[in-house]
């Protein structure tokens, strides 16, 4: 709404707005974002938290055991680098690197497996 002596566009936000360096007021942030999104996020968090260090039953994992799962995960992680990078790759020597370094990954994972 315009004030008629000013001839400034003047706005209202309510009193919980901030004002910004010239004075005038912004809206209050996530004022119409309903509640809720956020809790449900850390939720999520605090149970994921709970339960990393566990196995599919439930039982604590040991030190070994989580180490190795930490292990399979990378392990996991690199293949899909190294699987990418021979996809895009087109110089034939970097390819066959690529190509030794999937296979040395993948025997890494298969002799994890089998001691899990």
């Amino acid at each position: 709404m315009a004030s008629p002596s000013s001839g400034r566009a003047t706005f209202s936000f309510g009193t919980n707005a901030k004002k910004t360096a010239r004075g005038m007021r912004s809206p209050p942030y996530n004022r119409s974002m309903a509640r809720g999104w956020e809790s449900k996020s850390v939720e999520g968090q605090v149970e994921d938290s709970q339960t990393k260090g566990r196995g599919k039953d439930g039982v604590p994992l040991t030190p070994e055991q989580n180490e190795a799962r930490r292990r399979r995960e990378v392990l996991l992680l690199s293949r899909a680098r190294v699987q990418g990078d021979l996809q895009s790759s087109r110089d034939q020597r970097y390819r066959d690197q690529l190509s030794r370094a999937l296979a040395d990954i993948e025997a890494q994972i298969a002799a994890l497996e089998r001691s899990m």
